[in-house]
């Protein structure tokens, strides 16, 4: 048969669940106990006539107590163990399968991926409408652009770059990449499409170059790593989240069921049930259960040293660091710059030491250092966190500092909607902390957001904000900027309205206004537009009389040189001109 509080397989003539250690009541007692209430229950109340109404009432005290106690006693076997409600509600605040209201509206995440494997094409603008310095503003109009081609799967990119002077038109240039060839061309400047063939024996091109090739020799230039260069960048295309070069999600999800350092610290923590408090929670009052959580010192202790020797020792995560490392120290030798180390391995191998050191040290010290964690949590009627405080000291060279911090989810359309943490560091002489409070709301309507980061030291503080807003039925947005301390104050907003929105897949942004504000004064006011939306077409080759840089000779690259300084020329003065008439 099966077990009525856990469901799995047990024996017949089972007294007691294997699996969830509860008490099995077989059917025959059951019908045997419950015959037996139902004939107490009768004595009790038969022959009425014979019994006093002292008597009845007795009677029906006995029975009512009978009943609250058995209430009870169901209501206290179905309450959680203690941990096991803390660890639900830990678990609560941030849930792998949680739509954010962004999410829902914009599809930011599909967006990003869309970009990431698909065909798409963007672009970006900003122009000077006003400042405060004379000088710059005389340069109203001003601005420049960014349109851009993207084939993941092809492994293909064009890039064209505009630069306006006073709503002029005054400089372009367009970069085509795949995953062989690289093109660019400066159209103002010269009429050719210079041309490099990397994928294709580039050291074997640059040791037969007439002049470039020469040219980088002399220099100690190395241009041959370029190849390993973009197949790395290219890396990041056309490939599952999984498979690209620093995989967040999948370095946590192996230290979570990898190293155990969670599961230890869950195993180590005490809980008791403590007395209830009063939280809001989704904008009530609300009755929360109590909880007092201690996690000891040496839990805390094995819980660092157990993350840090799983950071350490995952092999995924040197892989990345090393081809990182190997990529940029690549290019920077490639370039004649200087490093201390030869390689990404050697890096790596060199970080992964001095932060072993560091590890130990710190490992070493916290016995004598760190004390017990002392908490108390707090969970609402659906099991999740409604607030915590939590407690310790830490000792260095004879001082003590006390370290306390308080958690407070109000919820909202998610847990953390709405909610303040704060950490506070205190000792005899001096006191200080930080200060994260969010407020927002949504309903279908409206989208509101307003974050605060408070950095206080003694009597100085600094203040960080955010405040965003979005009205679904006329698309306009509003976001703020902020930075406040004691003396100064100062801002950056956006307003505009979204022209086109097709969630997680295109989107038209009019930025109307970029107004940069410092103490009162607006200093300089900017105006732009982004887009971005999926591509029908092919990727834009660049077309021209192409000149493999290569492969052309010292007179070639004359005749450029000396074509482009006459056009820079006259775009000098043409710039002059426009400004006089500004």
């Amino acid at each position: 048969m099966k077990c009525p509080h856990c469901n799995n397989e047990i024996d017949d003539e089972a007294k007691v669940c294997p699996d969830c250690g509860k008490e099995i009541v077989q059917e025959e007692e059951a019908e045997k106990k419950e015959m037996e209430n139902k004939g107490d229950v009768a004595e009790m109340v038969i022959e009425p006539k014979k019994k006093s109404s002292k008597k009845l009432i007795a009677g029906g005290a006995v029975i009512a107590a009978v009943a609250a106690v058995g209430i009870f006693s169901v209501v206290n076997k179905s309450e959680k163990d203690p941990k096991e409600a803390v660890i639900e509600a830990f678990e609560s605040v941030y849930k792998e399968d949680m739509v954010y209201p962004s999410d829902e509206i914009f599809g930011w995440s599909q967006l990003y991926e869309n970009s990431m494997t698909q065909k798409s094409e963007g672009s970006f603008s900003l122009v000077l409408d006003q400042c405060a310095e004379p000088t710059v503003n005389s340069l109203a109009g001003s601005g420049l652009s960014v349109y851009t081609q993207d084939d993941p799967e092809a492994k293909k990119v064009y890039v064209d770059y505009g630069l306006q002077l006073g709503g002029m038109d005054l400089l372009s240039a367009q970069v085509y990449l795949d995953e062989n060839n690289m093109m660019a061309a400066v159209p103002e400047l010269s009429e050719k499409v210079f041309t490099l063939n990397y994928g294709e024996d580039l050291q074997g091109q640059i040791d037969a170059s007439p002049y470039i090739g020469k040219m980088l020799k002399e220099s100690g230039a190395d241009l041959s790593v370029f190849t390993d260069y973009m197949d790395y960048i290219w890396s990041f295309y056309n490939t599952s989240e999984e498979e690209r070069p620093f995989d967040i999600e999948g370095l946590w999800s192996r230290y979570k069921e990898g190293s155990g350092a969670i599961e230890a610290l869950k195993e180590a923590m005490t809980v008791e049930k403590a007395e209830d408090g009063t939280y809001t929670v989704n904008g009530k009052e609300e009755k929360c259960r109590g909880y007092h959580v201690v996690i000891p010192q040496q839990a805390v202790i094995n819980f660092v040293e157990t993350t840090s020797k799983f950071f350490m020792e995952d092999e995924g995560l040197k892989k990345d660091i090393t081809e990182y490392f190997d990529q940029i120290f690549a290019m920077a030798y490639a370039s004649s710059s200087i490093y201390p180390y030869s390689s990404g391995e050697e890096m790596q191998a060199e970080m992964w030491k001095m932060a072993e050191e560091g590890i130990n040290n710190m490992l070493g010290s916290m016995e004598e250092s760190v004390e017990d964690i002392d908490m108390m949590v707090y969970v609402n009627k659906k099991g999740q966190l409604a607030a915590m405080q939590a407690k310790t000291n830490v000792s260095a060279d004879g001082e003590t500092v006390a370290l306390s911090m308080d958690v407070e989810l109000q919820g909202g359309n998610y847990l953390t909607q709405n909610s303040t943490v704060s950490l506070t560091v205190e000792n005899d002489s001096t006191s200080g902390g930080i200060v994260v409070a969010a407020t927002g709301a949504y309903d279908k309507k409206s989208l509101t957001k307003n974050i605060s980061l408070v950095i206080s030291a003694d009597r100085e503080q600094i203040t960080l904000g955010f405040d965003g807003n979005y009205d679904i039925e006329n698309k306009a947005y509003g976001l703020e900027f902020s930075l406040n301390t004691d003396e100064d104050q100062g801002a950056i907003t956006v307003d505009g309205v979204f022209n086109q929105l097709e969630k997680g897949k295109a989107m038209d942004i009019a930025m109307d206004s970029v107004k940069a504000t410092w103490n009162g004064t607006d200093m300089v006011t900017l105006s732009g537009e982004y887009s971005f939306k999926p591509m029908d077409g092919e990727v834009q080759v660049l077309e021209g009389e192409q000149m493999d840089i290569l492969a052309a000779t010292e007179d070639e690259w004359m005749q450029v040189v000396n074509d482009m300084g006459t056009k820079i020329l006259g775009l000098y003065f043409q710039a002059m001109s426009a400004m006089s008439g500004m």
